[in-house]
């Protein structure tokens, strides 16, 4: 990842964790995933995909620094 994804994924990161704690909770998930955007995230096709969304939210929920509240800046 270089210095320009990294940019676009903390600037992504920092709108559901405002005060820099890290975290964000879970239920923000596809809320972050949109806001990412492509490539890293989801474009507007995973919009009304819910079974798109649930696949990548049950492999990421699988990651050890998340759990059902949170999840950690990784």
């Amino acid at each position: 990842m270089n210095s320009d994804m990294m940019g676009i994924f903390k600037d992504a990161w920092s709108a559901f964790d405002p005060d820099a704690t890290g975290y964000i909770k879970i239920h923000y998930f596809a809320d972050f995933m949109f806001e990412l955007g492509a490539p890293f995230g989801w474009d507007e096709s995973y919009r009304k995909n819910l079974k798109r969304q649930n696949r990548s939210f049950n492999t990421i929920i699988k990651l050890p620094d998340v759990n059902e509240d949170t999840m950690l800046f990784f």
